[in-house]
């Protein structure tokens, strides 16, 4: 995981967790679920380097939503000014860095502690919602199945989905069933050793262990993108939405990918998948979905 600067959103982690934070708020969950899924707290998983960066990026966040109280400021600025530490920066950008990183703080706790207007969001229409399974018809009775992972926005219309196949091919499958299913993916070569990936990536180490732990890269699903109008074009009926599979959002990345045009690629992209001789998959592999998902998530 790259970090590229002093600033507040520089790098993978703060990134990405201030877009979760604004997409969860986007879908329009409530202020009490973010809080609980993305709290204001620093993570045991993390060093104070990288709590400092998830803090900062999520309290970002949680300002332009207007979901930051004045209390949060105040704990937030104790908790992040214990946690700096000027010679982590120093010794990542340069002598001069370290100071630029404490000016970044001071600006930013000083924007946070002014109020901020937040227009009322405008609800977007999708076709699937994150985190929802759906089944799609194969013909002779038999259905495929596939999660959302990923929703693109440009601006504040969707631009884009991004789902995973289960290997599953049978009756119209119940949710249940696809708790028990398995999603392909596989594991990214990686700079850094054992202790960085595991600290970057919470939930890798028990993938490295289904797999043998014979490889210690980051891990990553193979994702499957579709755009927004092409999903209009098929229509919604094409689709049956079974029900809610949260996936730990640190196990979300991409490894591979494919594009799907037109409900045939559905079936055409499934097939390759469930297919042990598919030349192009040959680094990937079933992950079982109970090995995936987040397990503090609700549904």
């Amino acid at each position: 995981m790259a970090l590229d600067g002093v600033k507040i959103l520089d790098g993978d982690l703060a990134h990405d967790a201030y877009a979760a934070v604004l997409a969860a708020v986007q879908a329009g969950q409530p202020g009490t679920a973010i809080r609980k899924a993305f709290p204001l707290l620093p993570r045991k998983t993390f060093d104070d380097l990288d709590n400092e960066l998830y803090l900062t990026s999520t309290a970002l966040a949680y300002w332009e939503s207007g979901l930051l109280s004045a209390s949060d400021v105040a704990d937030l600025e104790t908790k992040v000014w214990s946690l700096f530490n000027e010679k982590d920066w120093v010794g990542l950008f340069g002598a001069s860095e370290g100071k630029k990183r404490k000016t970044q703080l001071q600006a930013l706790f000083k924007k946070l502690g002014k109020p901020h207007a937040v227009a009322e969001p405008k609800p977007i229409e999708g076709i699937f919602r994150e985190d929802q399974a759906y089944a799609f018809a194969l013909g002779g009775g038999l259905f495929g199945a596939f999660l959302c992972v990923g929703i693109e926005y440009v601006g504040s219309k969707i631009s884009r989905y991004s789902i995973v196949f289960f290997d599953y091919q049978g009756p119209l499958p119940r949710l249940d069933d696809l708790k028990n299913a398995r999603l392909q993916g596989g594991f990214v070569a990686s700079a850094g050793d054992r202790s960085f990936v595991a600290r970057h990536q919470p939930g890798v180490e028990r993938l490295w262990q289904f797999a043998g732990n014979e490889t210690l890269g980051e891990f990553g699903l193979h994702q499957n993108t579709i755009r927004h109008t092409h999903l209009l074009d098929i229509g919604t009926e094409a689709f049956v939405e079974l029900g809610r599979i949260q996936l730990q959002a640190s196990l979300k990345a991409m490894k591979s990918s494919s594009v799907l045009e037109a409900l045939e690629h559905f079936q055409e992209d499934l097939e390759i998948a469930l297919s042990a001789a598919a030349a192009s998959r040959k680094e990937l592999t079933f992950f079982p979905v109970s090995l995936l998902v987040d397990a503090g998530a609700s549904g």
